[in-house]
């Protein structure tokens, strides 16, 4: 009897101790940061990579809307990104995609004009979660949201376009396939 009273708290003990170092698979949700799965949306313009040439190489390229770099990657374990340091840098995205450098931000070129060129520079801002206030309302997970912005460059001036000019020219059209 004296030994079964003497082994019950060693194991009590052992159990304890096993918890901790995970040999039951606790899972401690205080501890870990599952934000970036339970975001929703995503902080690039394009969803996949799209092949362009730079220096004569084929590489795949993706935009960054969130931080305004370009993602270039050379195969699968080497990657780099591209800031738009100089000015009137651009790059062909997919074969149909035309993107300008201008003042330290990426901007897609939708068409020139004679002496116009109208851009589009797709903006993606981040919301953070938020609880819920009470027992009947949901938790609101974190969102990255893309916002459309368009500008026109002229004479080496960057313009924010009306929505009048927009529709005079027939870009509302061009925005719904973006």
């Amino acid at each position: 009897m004296r030994y079964l009273i003497f082994l019950f708290p060693l194991f009590a003990i052992c159990q304890s101790n096993s918890q901790s170092a995970g040999g039951f698979r606790f899972y401690d949700s205080n501890r870990s940061n599952i934000t970036l799965y339970q975001t929703i949306g995503s902080r690039f313009y394009h969803k996949k990579y799209l092949t362009s040439l730079i220096n004569g190489k084929k590489v795949e390229v993706r935009f960054d809307a969130f931080k305004d770099v370009m993602y270039i990657r050379f195969n699968d374990n080497y990657s780099e990104y591209l800031l738009p340091s100089k000015n009137n840098v651009s790059i062909l995205l997919g074969g149909k995609e035309p993107w300008l450098a201008y003042d330290n931000k990426w901007y897609r070129l939708l068409f020139r004009d004679k002496k116009k060129s109208y851009l589009f520079k797709p903006i993606v801002e981040y919301s953070k979660p938020r609880m819920a206030n009470s027992g009947y309302s949901v938790n609101k997970a974190a969102e990255f949201k893309l916002k459309k912005r368009f500008f026109v460059l002229e004479a080496g001036t960057l313009k924010k376009v009306s929505k009048k000019e927009l529709k005079k020219i027939g870009i509302i059209k061009m925005i719904n396939s973006l």
